[in-house]
């Protein structure tokens, strides 16, 4: 990915994906939109060419006849952030938001997946995780306030279901 990120081969795959380079991020990022996509992209192969040995029981879920899940994984890695160019607002004290990134990467998400012509399930899935890859993070923040509760964790297995595994 990163080879074809420098051939410019990934953005002439993705156009949508340009405007990630140089979009800078707030203080909670150290990498602009394109180069923390290519972060956790790597991050993300990382982990699942190690599954076996962290998540032995999760890894039959991203090898073998499972490949497919690994690929559209993959896929929705590298979209998740591509609606924050557009959502980027600077606010009147130099805070950088990005309200609504995520809907508007699954939109984004969305016309390439048609593009691409993937299949339904996978477009389903790609959206899905594309959509709801904050809501982790939403919640543990919650739990650490003391104000995750179960009706909000059932929330998130029922919108995220048969895919929260790979959201999370």
């Amino acid at each position: 990915i990163r080879l074809m990120a420098a051939d410019r081969l990934l953005t002439a795959l993705f156009p949508e994906m340009q405007a990630m380079a140089g979009c800078l991020q707030n203080d909670h990022h150290d990498f602009d939109v394109f180069d923390h996509t290519l972060q956790a992209y790597g991050a993300l192969e990382a982990l699942i060419n190690s599954a076996e040995g962290i998540f032995p029981r999760l890894a039959a879920r991203y090898t073998g006849a499972n490949t497919p899940s690994a690929a559209v994984l993959k896929y929705a890695m590298l979209l998740h952030d591509i609606g924050k160019p557009p959502s980027r607002r600077v606010a009147p004290d130099g805070r950088v938001r990005f309200l609504g990134h995520a809907d508007r990467s699954t939109q984004l998400a969305a016309n390439i997946s048609q593009r691409l012509r993937l299949s339904r399930q996978e477009a389903q899935q790609a959206e899905t995780i594309i959509r709801l890859h904050l809501r982790p993070l939403d919640l543990f923040a919650a739990h650490r306030r003391q104000a995750a509760g179960p009706k909000a964790i059932h929330r998130f297995f029922r919108d995220s279901y048969p895919w929260s595994v790979d959201i999370l």
